[in-house]
């Protein structure tokens, strides 16, 4: 556990550092312009990645030897559906970009990403952590801070700012894309692959969907969120505000990277000890968690209200305006950490349609609230926003804990 730790820390800390670098080489507006078409990448990731990566960790976790050859058959259907699925996707990000270059780059970059963290996710299943982290975020984060860095001196050296403009951030994200999906699909196919029968691959799709839906509609709303943010601040405000909020969040998500970081650690825990029966033990777990998180959160909030405009002054004076939206998404992680690993939990035990019922109550909230206060108060308004919603879906979430636990023990 420690190691995966660890690894997954260095990669949060490339990927801070990419962002420095990305302020630092262009504009604030195009930082903007760049945070939106990877936030409707990563929107359309998770809508058309139908949950699956959910339930392979869940399935494979308890028994993977006698499924590793299902699973081989899942890689072949998953890369299958994703051809046929692919004019949509361009289709799609044509209509938002009118850009036929950057559409096409962009189909390629959720393309691979979704086959990449596929076979990262039986790593991760399997208990090879550090080979499935490094697969699905190392290989990427490492590319492209190392193409950006190597630009980045190069400006220095020749005393030139800004020569170069948003595309060296594209290129940068595409090529660790592209590196880590030949690398990921060259590991699996040379340590795991069989035979592939096409034959029944809609069949099996259908099914497997068909089960992973709760995980699915879940993650579309959960993790769409902070990315519909993105999309409203471009609609009601302007780019340089989408790249102020967008660093901000990122800022204020990176003082509790620690649970992103043992999240791939927490739900297969989670899973085996409710698989198990033994729910003494898994309430000790899940309050052990709880106070670390709380107590590592609340010096992560401390540190940014006392440093905070230091630390914005890193990514360049036009960001030390957002001050205030670092503090208050920095408060709503506080309060997010405060309930626990409470998603994890629901899904792991099997109730992922309670998580799904107040995601469904969440979403309506959340884009409400964006909306209506970002039309009035600007970004501080869309960061109150988060605040409303984390403070109403974890309630929620926790009333639900409650009751499955009691039920459980009964």
């Amino acid at each position: 556990m420690l190691s995966s730790i660890i690894l997954k820390t260095i990669f949060y800390i490339v990927s801070f550092l990419i962002s420095v670098i990305s302020a630092r080489m262009v504009s604030i507006a195009d930082i903007g312009s760049f945070a939106i078409l990877f936030s409707i990448c990563n929107i359309l990731i998770i809508i058309f990645g139908f949950g699956l990566d959910t339930t392979i960790i869940k399935i494979f976790s308890s028994n993977v030897k006698s499924l590793e050859y299902e699973f081989d058959t899942i890689i072949g259907d998953r890369i299958i559906l994703q051809i046929i699925l692919s004019p949509l996707i361009f289709l799609i990000l044509y209509l938002y970009s009118d850009n036929l270059m950057l559409s096409l780059m962009a189909t390629l970059i959720v393309f691979c990403v979704l086959i990449r963290n596929m076979i990262s996710n039986l790593f991760l299943a399997k208990r090879n952590i550090i080979k499935g982290l490094f697969l699905q975020e190392g290989i990427q984060s490492i590319t492209r801070f190392s193409i950006l860095l190597s630009v980045f001196i190069f400006l220095i050296i020749i005393q030139k700012e800004n020569i170069y403009n948003i595309n060296i951030l594209y290129i940068a994200w595409l090529v660790g894309v592209l590196l880590s999906f030949i690398i990921s699909v060259f590991i699996y196919t040379i340590n795991n692959f069989e035979s592939y029968n096409i034959k029944g691959a809609v069949i099996r799709l259908f099914c497997l969907i068909k089960d992973s839906k709760n995980f699915w509609l879940s993650q579309i709303i959960w993790l769409t969120i902070p990315y519909i943010d993105i999309l409203i601040i471009s609609k009601i405000l302007n780019y340089t505000d989408v790249a102020g909020y967008d660093t901000a969040a990122k800022i204020a998500a990176a003082g509790v990277f620690f649970s992103s970081v043992t999240q791939s650690v927490i739900a297969p825990k989670i899973s085996n000890i409710w698989n198990g029966g033994k729910i003494e033990e898994l309430l000790q777990y899940l309050k052990k968690v709880s106070v670390i998180f709380v107590m590592l959160s609340l010096i992560s909030f401390l540190f940014f209200y006392t440093l905070g405009t230091q630390i914005l002054l890193i990514w360049g004076s036009d960001f030390v305006p957002y001050y205030e939206v670092l503090l208050i998404v920095a408060l709503s992680q506080l309060l997010k950490m405060t309930f626990g690993p409470l998603s994890s939990l629901l899904q792991m035990s099997g109730y992922s349609n309670l998580e799904l019922r107040v995601a469904l109550l969440n979403l309506p909230i959340k884009v409400i609230t964006s909306i209506v206060l970002g039309i009035y108060f600007g970004v501080i308004g869309i960061a109150i926003s988060v605040l409303i919603s984390t403070l109403l879906s974890n309630t929620v979430l926790f009333a639900y804990s409650k009751k499955i636990l009691r039920l459980k023990v009964s």
